[in-house]
């Protein structure tokens, strides 16, 4: 009876799945190269979603992709590791997912190194910018630009204080990573939109602006002294006229009409308009430590394709990947006014560099174990695009699966993609988990941010 009732309970609270060794890394000049060429890491990410929220399926991603990563890549090489994959994921849009932070005065929950899914306590990473599907991006650069400014952003931006009478202190936040958006930012990657005036006491949205990282956000990032920030001006709307217009402090940013990730409306409200300066933000959070003097200025990054089962691996395809990490180089460093900078070459690597059919085959020696290389945890808070509460929903350090890759590759993928090589499969998830995995796997539709 007793072995029962411990069955019983064992089925009422199924556990997410074990961390394991899914992917096989390989590189290509400077990209990373992932394959999923067995269809077992979204297998996972499918078992995930169902013992789990949207939360603790995206912390078993960046875990996943962390320790496949950083099996063959020393963790203390990046500040921040960025992610595309080869088709879009159902789970959801771009997202940040914080590892680290230890800068004071800009509204970050501080978070030590380790604290986060699947980091390494001696390494430098700050976080994950997870960027979903390539195809998004290449073919609107004017997306890709808004929205890699924005994820990256969320590292620093989008969580002050303000501390002002008559205004509560998260006047200047949209409660999803980014800023208000009745705050007057002139299109902000960091959220916000360009407000002007139209005359009475009205405001309008000037969705067509051409979108900037504001004076705040880059004092925020550390490259921007405070006596060198602009004011900003913060709409007070009351509540009648919030609902009149459908909008409110969380609202998407008209700029994404624009860009073609959202509806095209025009916004137009009565309102109250507030100066806000870097001296309140300052009231409330303290003083950035580090200053602005001793701010990190130079950003390394290391640029991953996570290519899923079934999708092409060929020279063409990871040319315009790689083409696409120099555009958000290109984009970001614009977008900071040049004041930093993002360098996003590989460092030592043990993963062999792919060959394709007709080519030599590399013969260095594959990494025999792509699976856990770092502790789980809780980590902060970032709001915007579901980074929240990072805890990971399983613990790293399980027994290794029937998919860990111990034994080295164990069949070669079929010559239309490439000649690199597999890791051995897993079992098959229950049949229980194929409604799931129909719904879930290769979904192609649902809003890309």
């Amino acid at each position: 009876m007793l072995l029962l009732l411990a069955a019983s309970a064992a089925l009422a609270e199924p556990a997410p799945p074990p961390h394991g060794n899914f992917l096989y890394p390989y590189r290509y000049g400077e990209l990373a190269l992932m394959l999923d060429s067995s269809g077992k890491f979204m297998d996972g990410v499918v078992a995930a979603s169902a013992f789990g929220d949207a939360q603790a399926t995206q912390d078993w991603l960046v875990t996943e992709l962390y320790e496949a990563f950083f099996a063959s890549h020393d963790s203390g090489d990046y500040d921040f590791v960025i992610v595309v994959t080869s088709d879009h994921f159902g789970s959801g849009g771009a997202f940040y997912a914080p590892v680290s932070n230890a800068i004071e005065g800009i509204g970050q929950p501080l978070l030590a190194p380790g604290d986060g899914p699947g980091a390494d306590p001696d390494g430098a990473l700050q976080g994950m910018i997870f960027m979903n599907a390539a195809s998004v991006w290449q073919g609107n650069e004017a997306a890709g630009r808004y929205v890699f400014n924005n994820t990256l952003g969320q590292r620093w931006c989008g969580a002050a204080s303000v501390a002002l009478d008559g205004l509560p202190d998260d006047a200047l936040r949209s409660g999803h990573g980014s800023w208000s958006y009745w705050l007057s930012t002139g299109n902000s990657p960091c959220g916000g939109n360009a407000w002007v005036y139209t005359g009475g006491d009205t405001m309008s949205v000037y969705a067509t602006a051409p979108s900037a990282y504001t004076d705040l956000d880059l004092y925020v990032m550390g490259l921007l002294e405070p006596e060198a920030v602009a004011p900003l001006e913060l709409m007070l709307v009351a509540a009648d006229e919030q609902e009149r217009v459908g909008r409110d402090a969380g609202s998407r940013p008209e700029h994404l009409s624009v860009v073609g990730l959202d509806k095209d409306e025009t916004v137009t409200v009565s309102a109250e308009v507030l100066s806000i300066t870097v001296d309140d933000v300052v009231a409330a959070e303290g003083p950035r430590l580090p200053a602005v003097s001793d701010s990190q200025r130079d950003f390394r990054a290391a640029f991953v394709y996570l290519s899923l089962e079934g999708d092409a691996v060929d020279r063409e395809t990871l040319d315009r990947i790689d083409a696409l990490r120099l555009d958000f180089v290109d984009w970001w460093q614009e977008a900071v006014r040049d004041l930093a900078t993002l360098d996003t070459t590989l460092g030592d690597s043990l993963a062999p560099e792919v060959t394709f059919p007709g080519e030599d085959v590399d013969t260095g020696a594959a990494p025999e174990d792509t699976g856990d290389t770092g502790d789980t945890g809780d980590s902060g808070s970032t709001g915007d695009s579901g980074s929240a509460d990072t805890d990971a929903p399983a613990d790293s350090d399980a027994p290794a699966t029937d998919s860990d890759a111990a034994d080295g590759p164990a069949a070669a993928i079929p010559e239309s993609t490439c000649s690199c090589t597999q890791p051995a499969g897993a079992p098959t998830p229950v049949a229980l988990l194929l409604p799931l995995l129909f719904l879930f796997r290769r979904a192609h539709h649902g809003e890309p941010r």
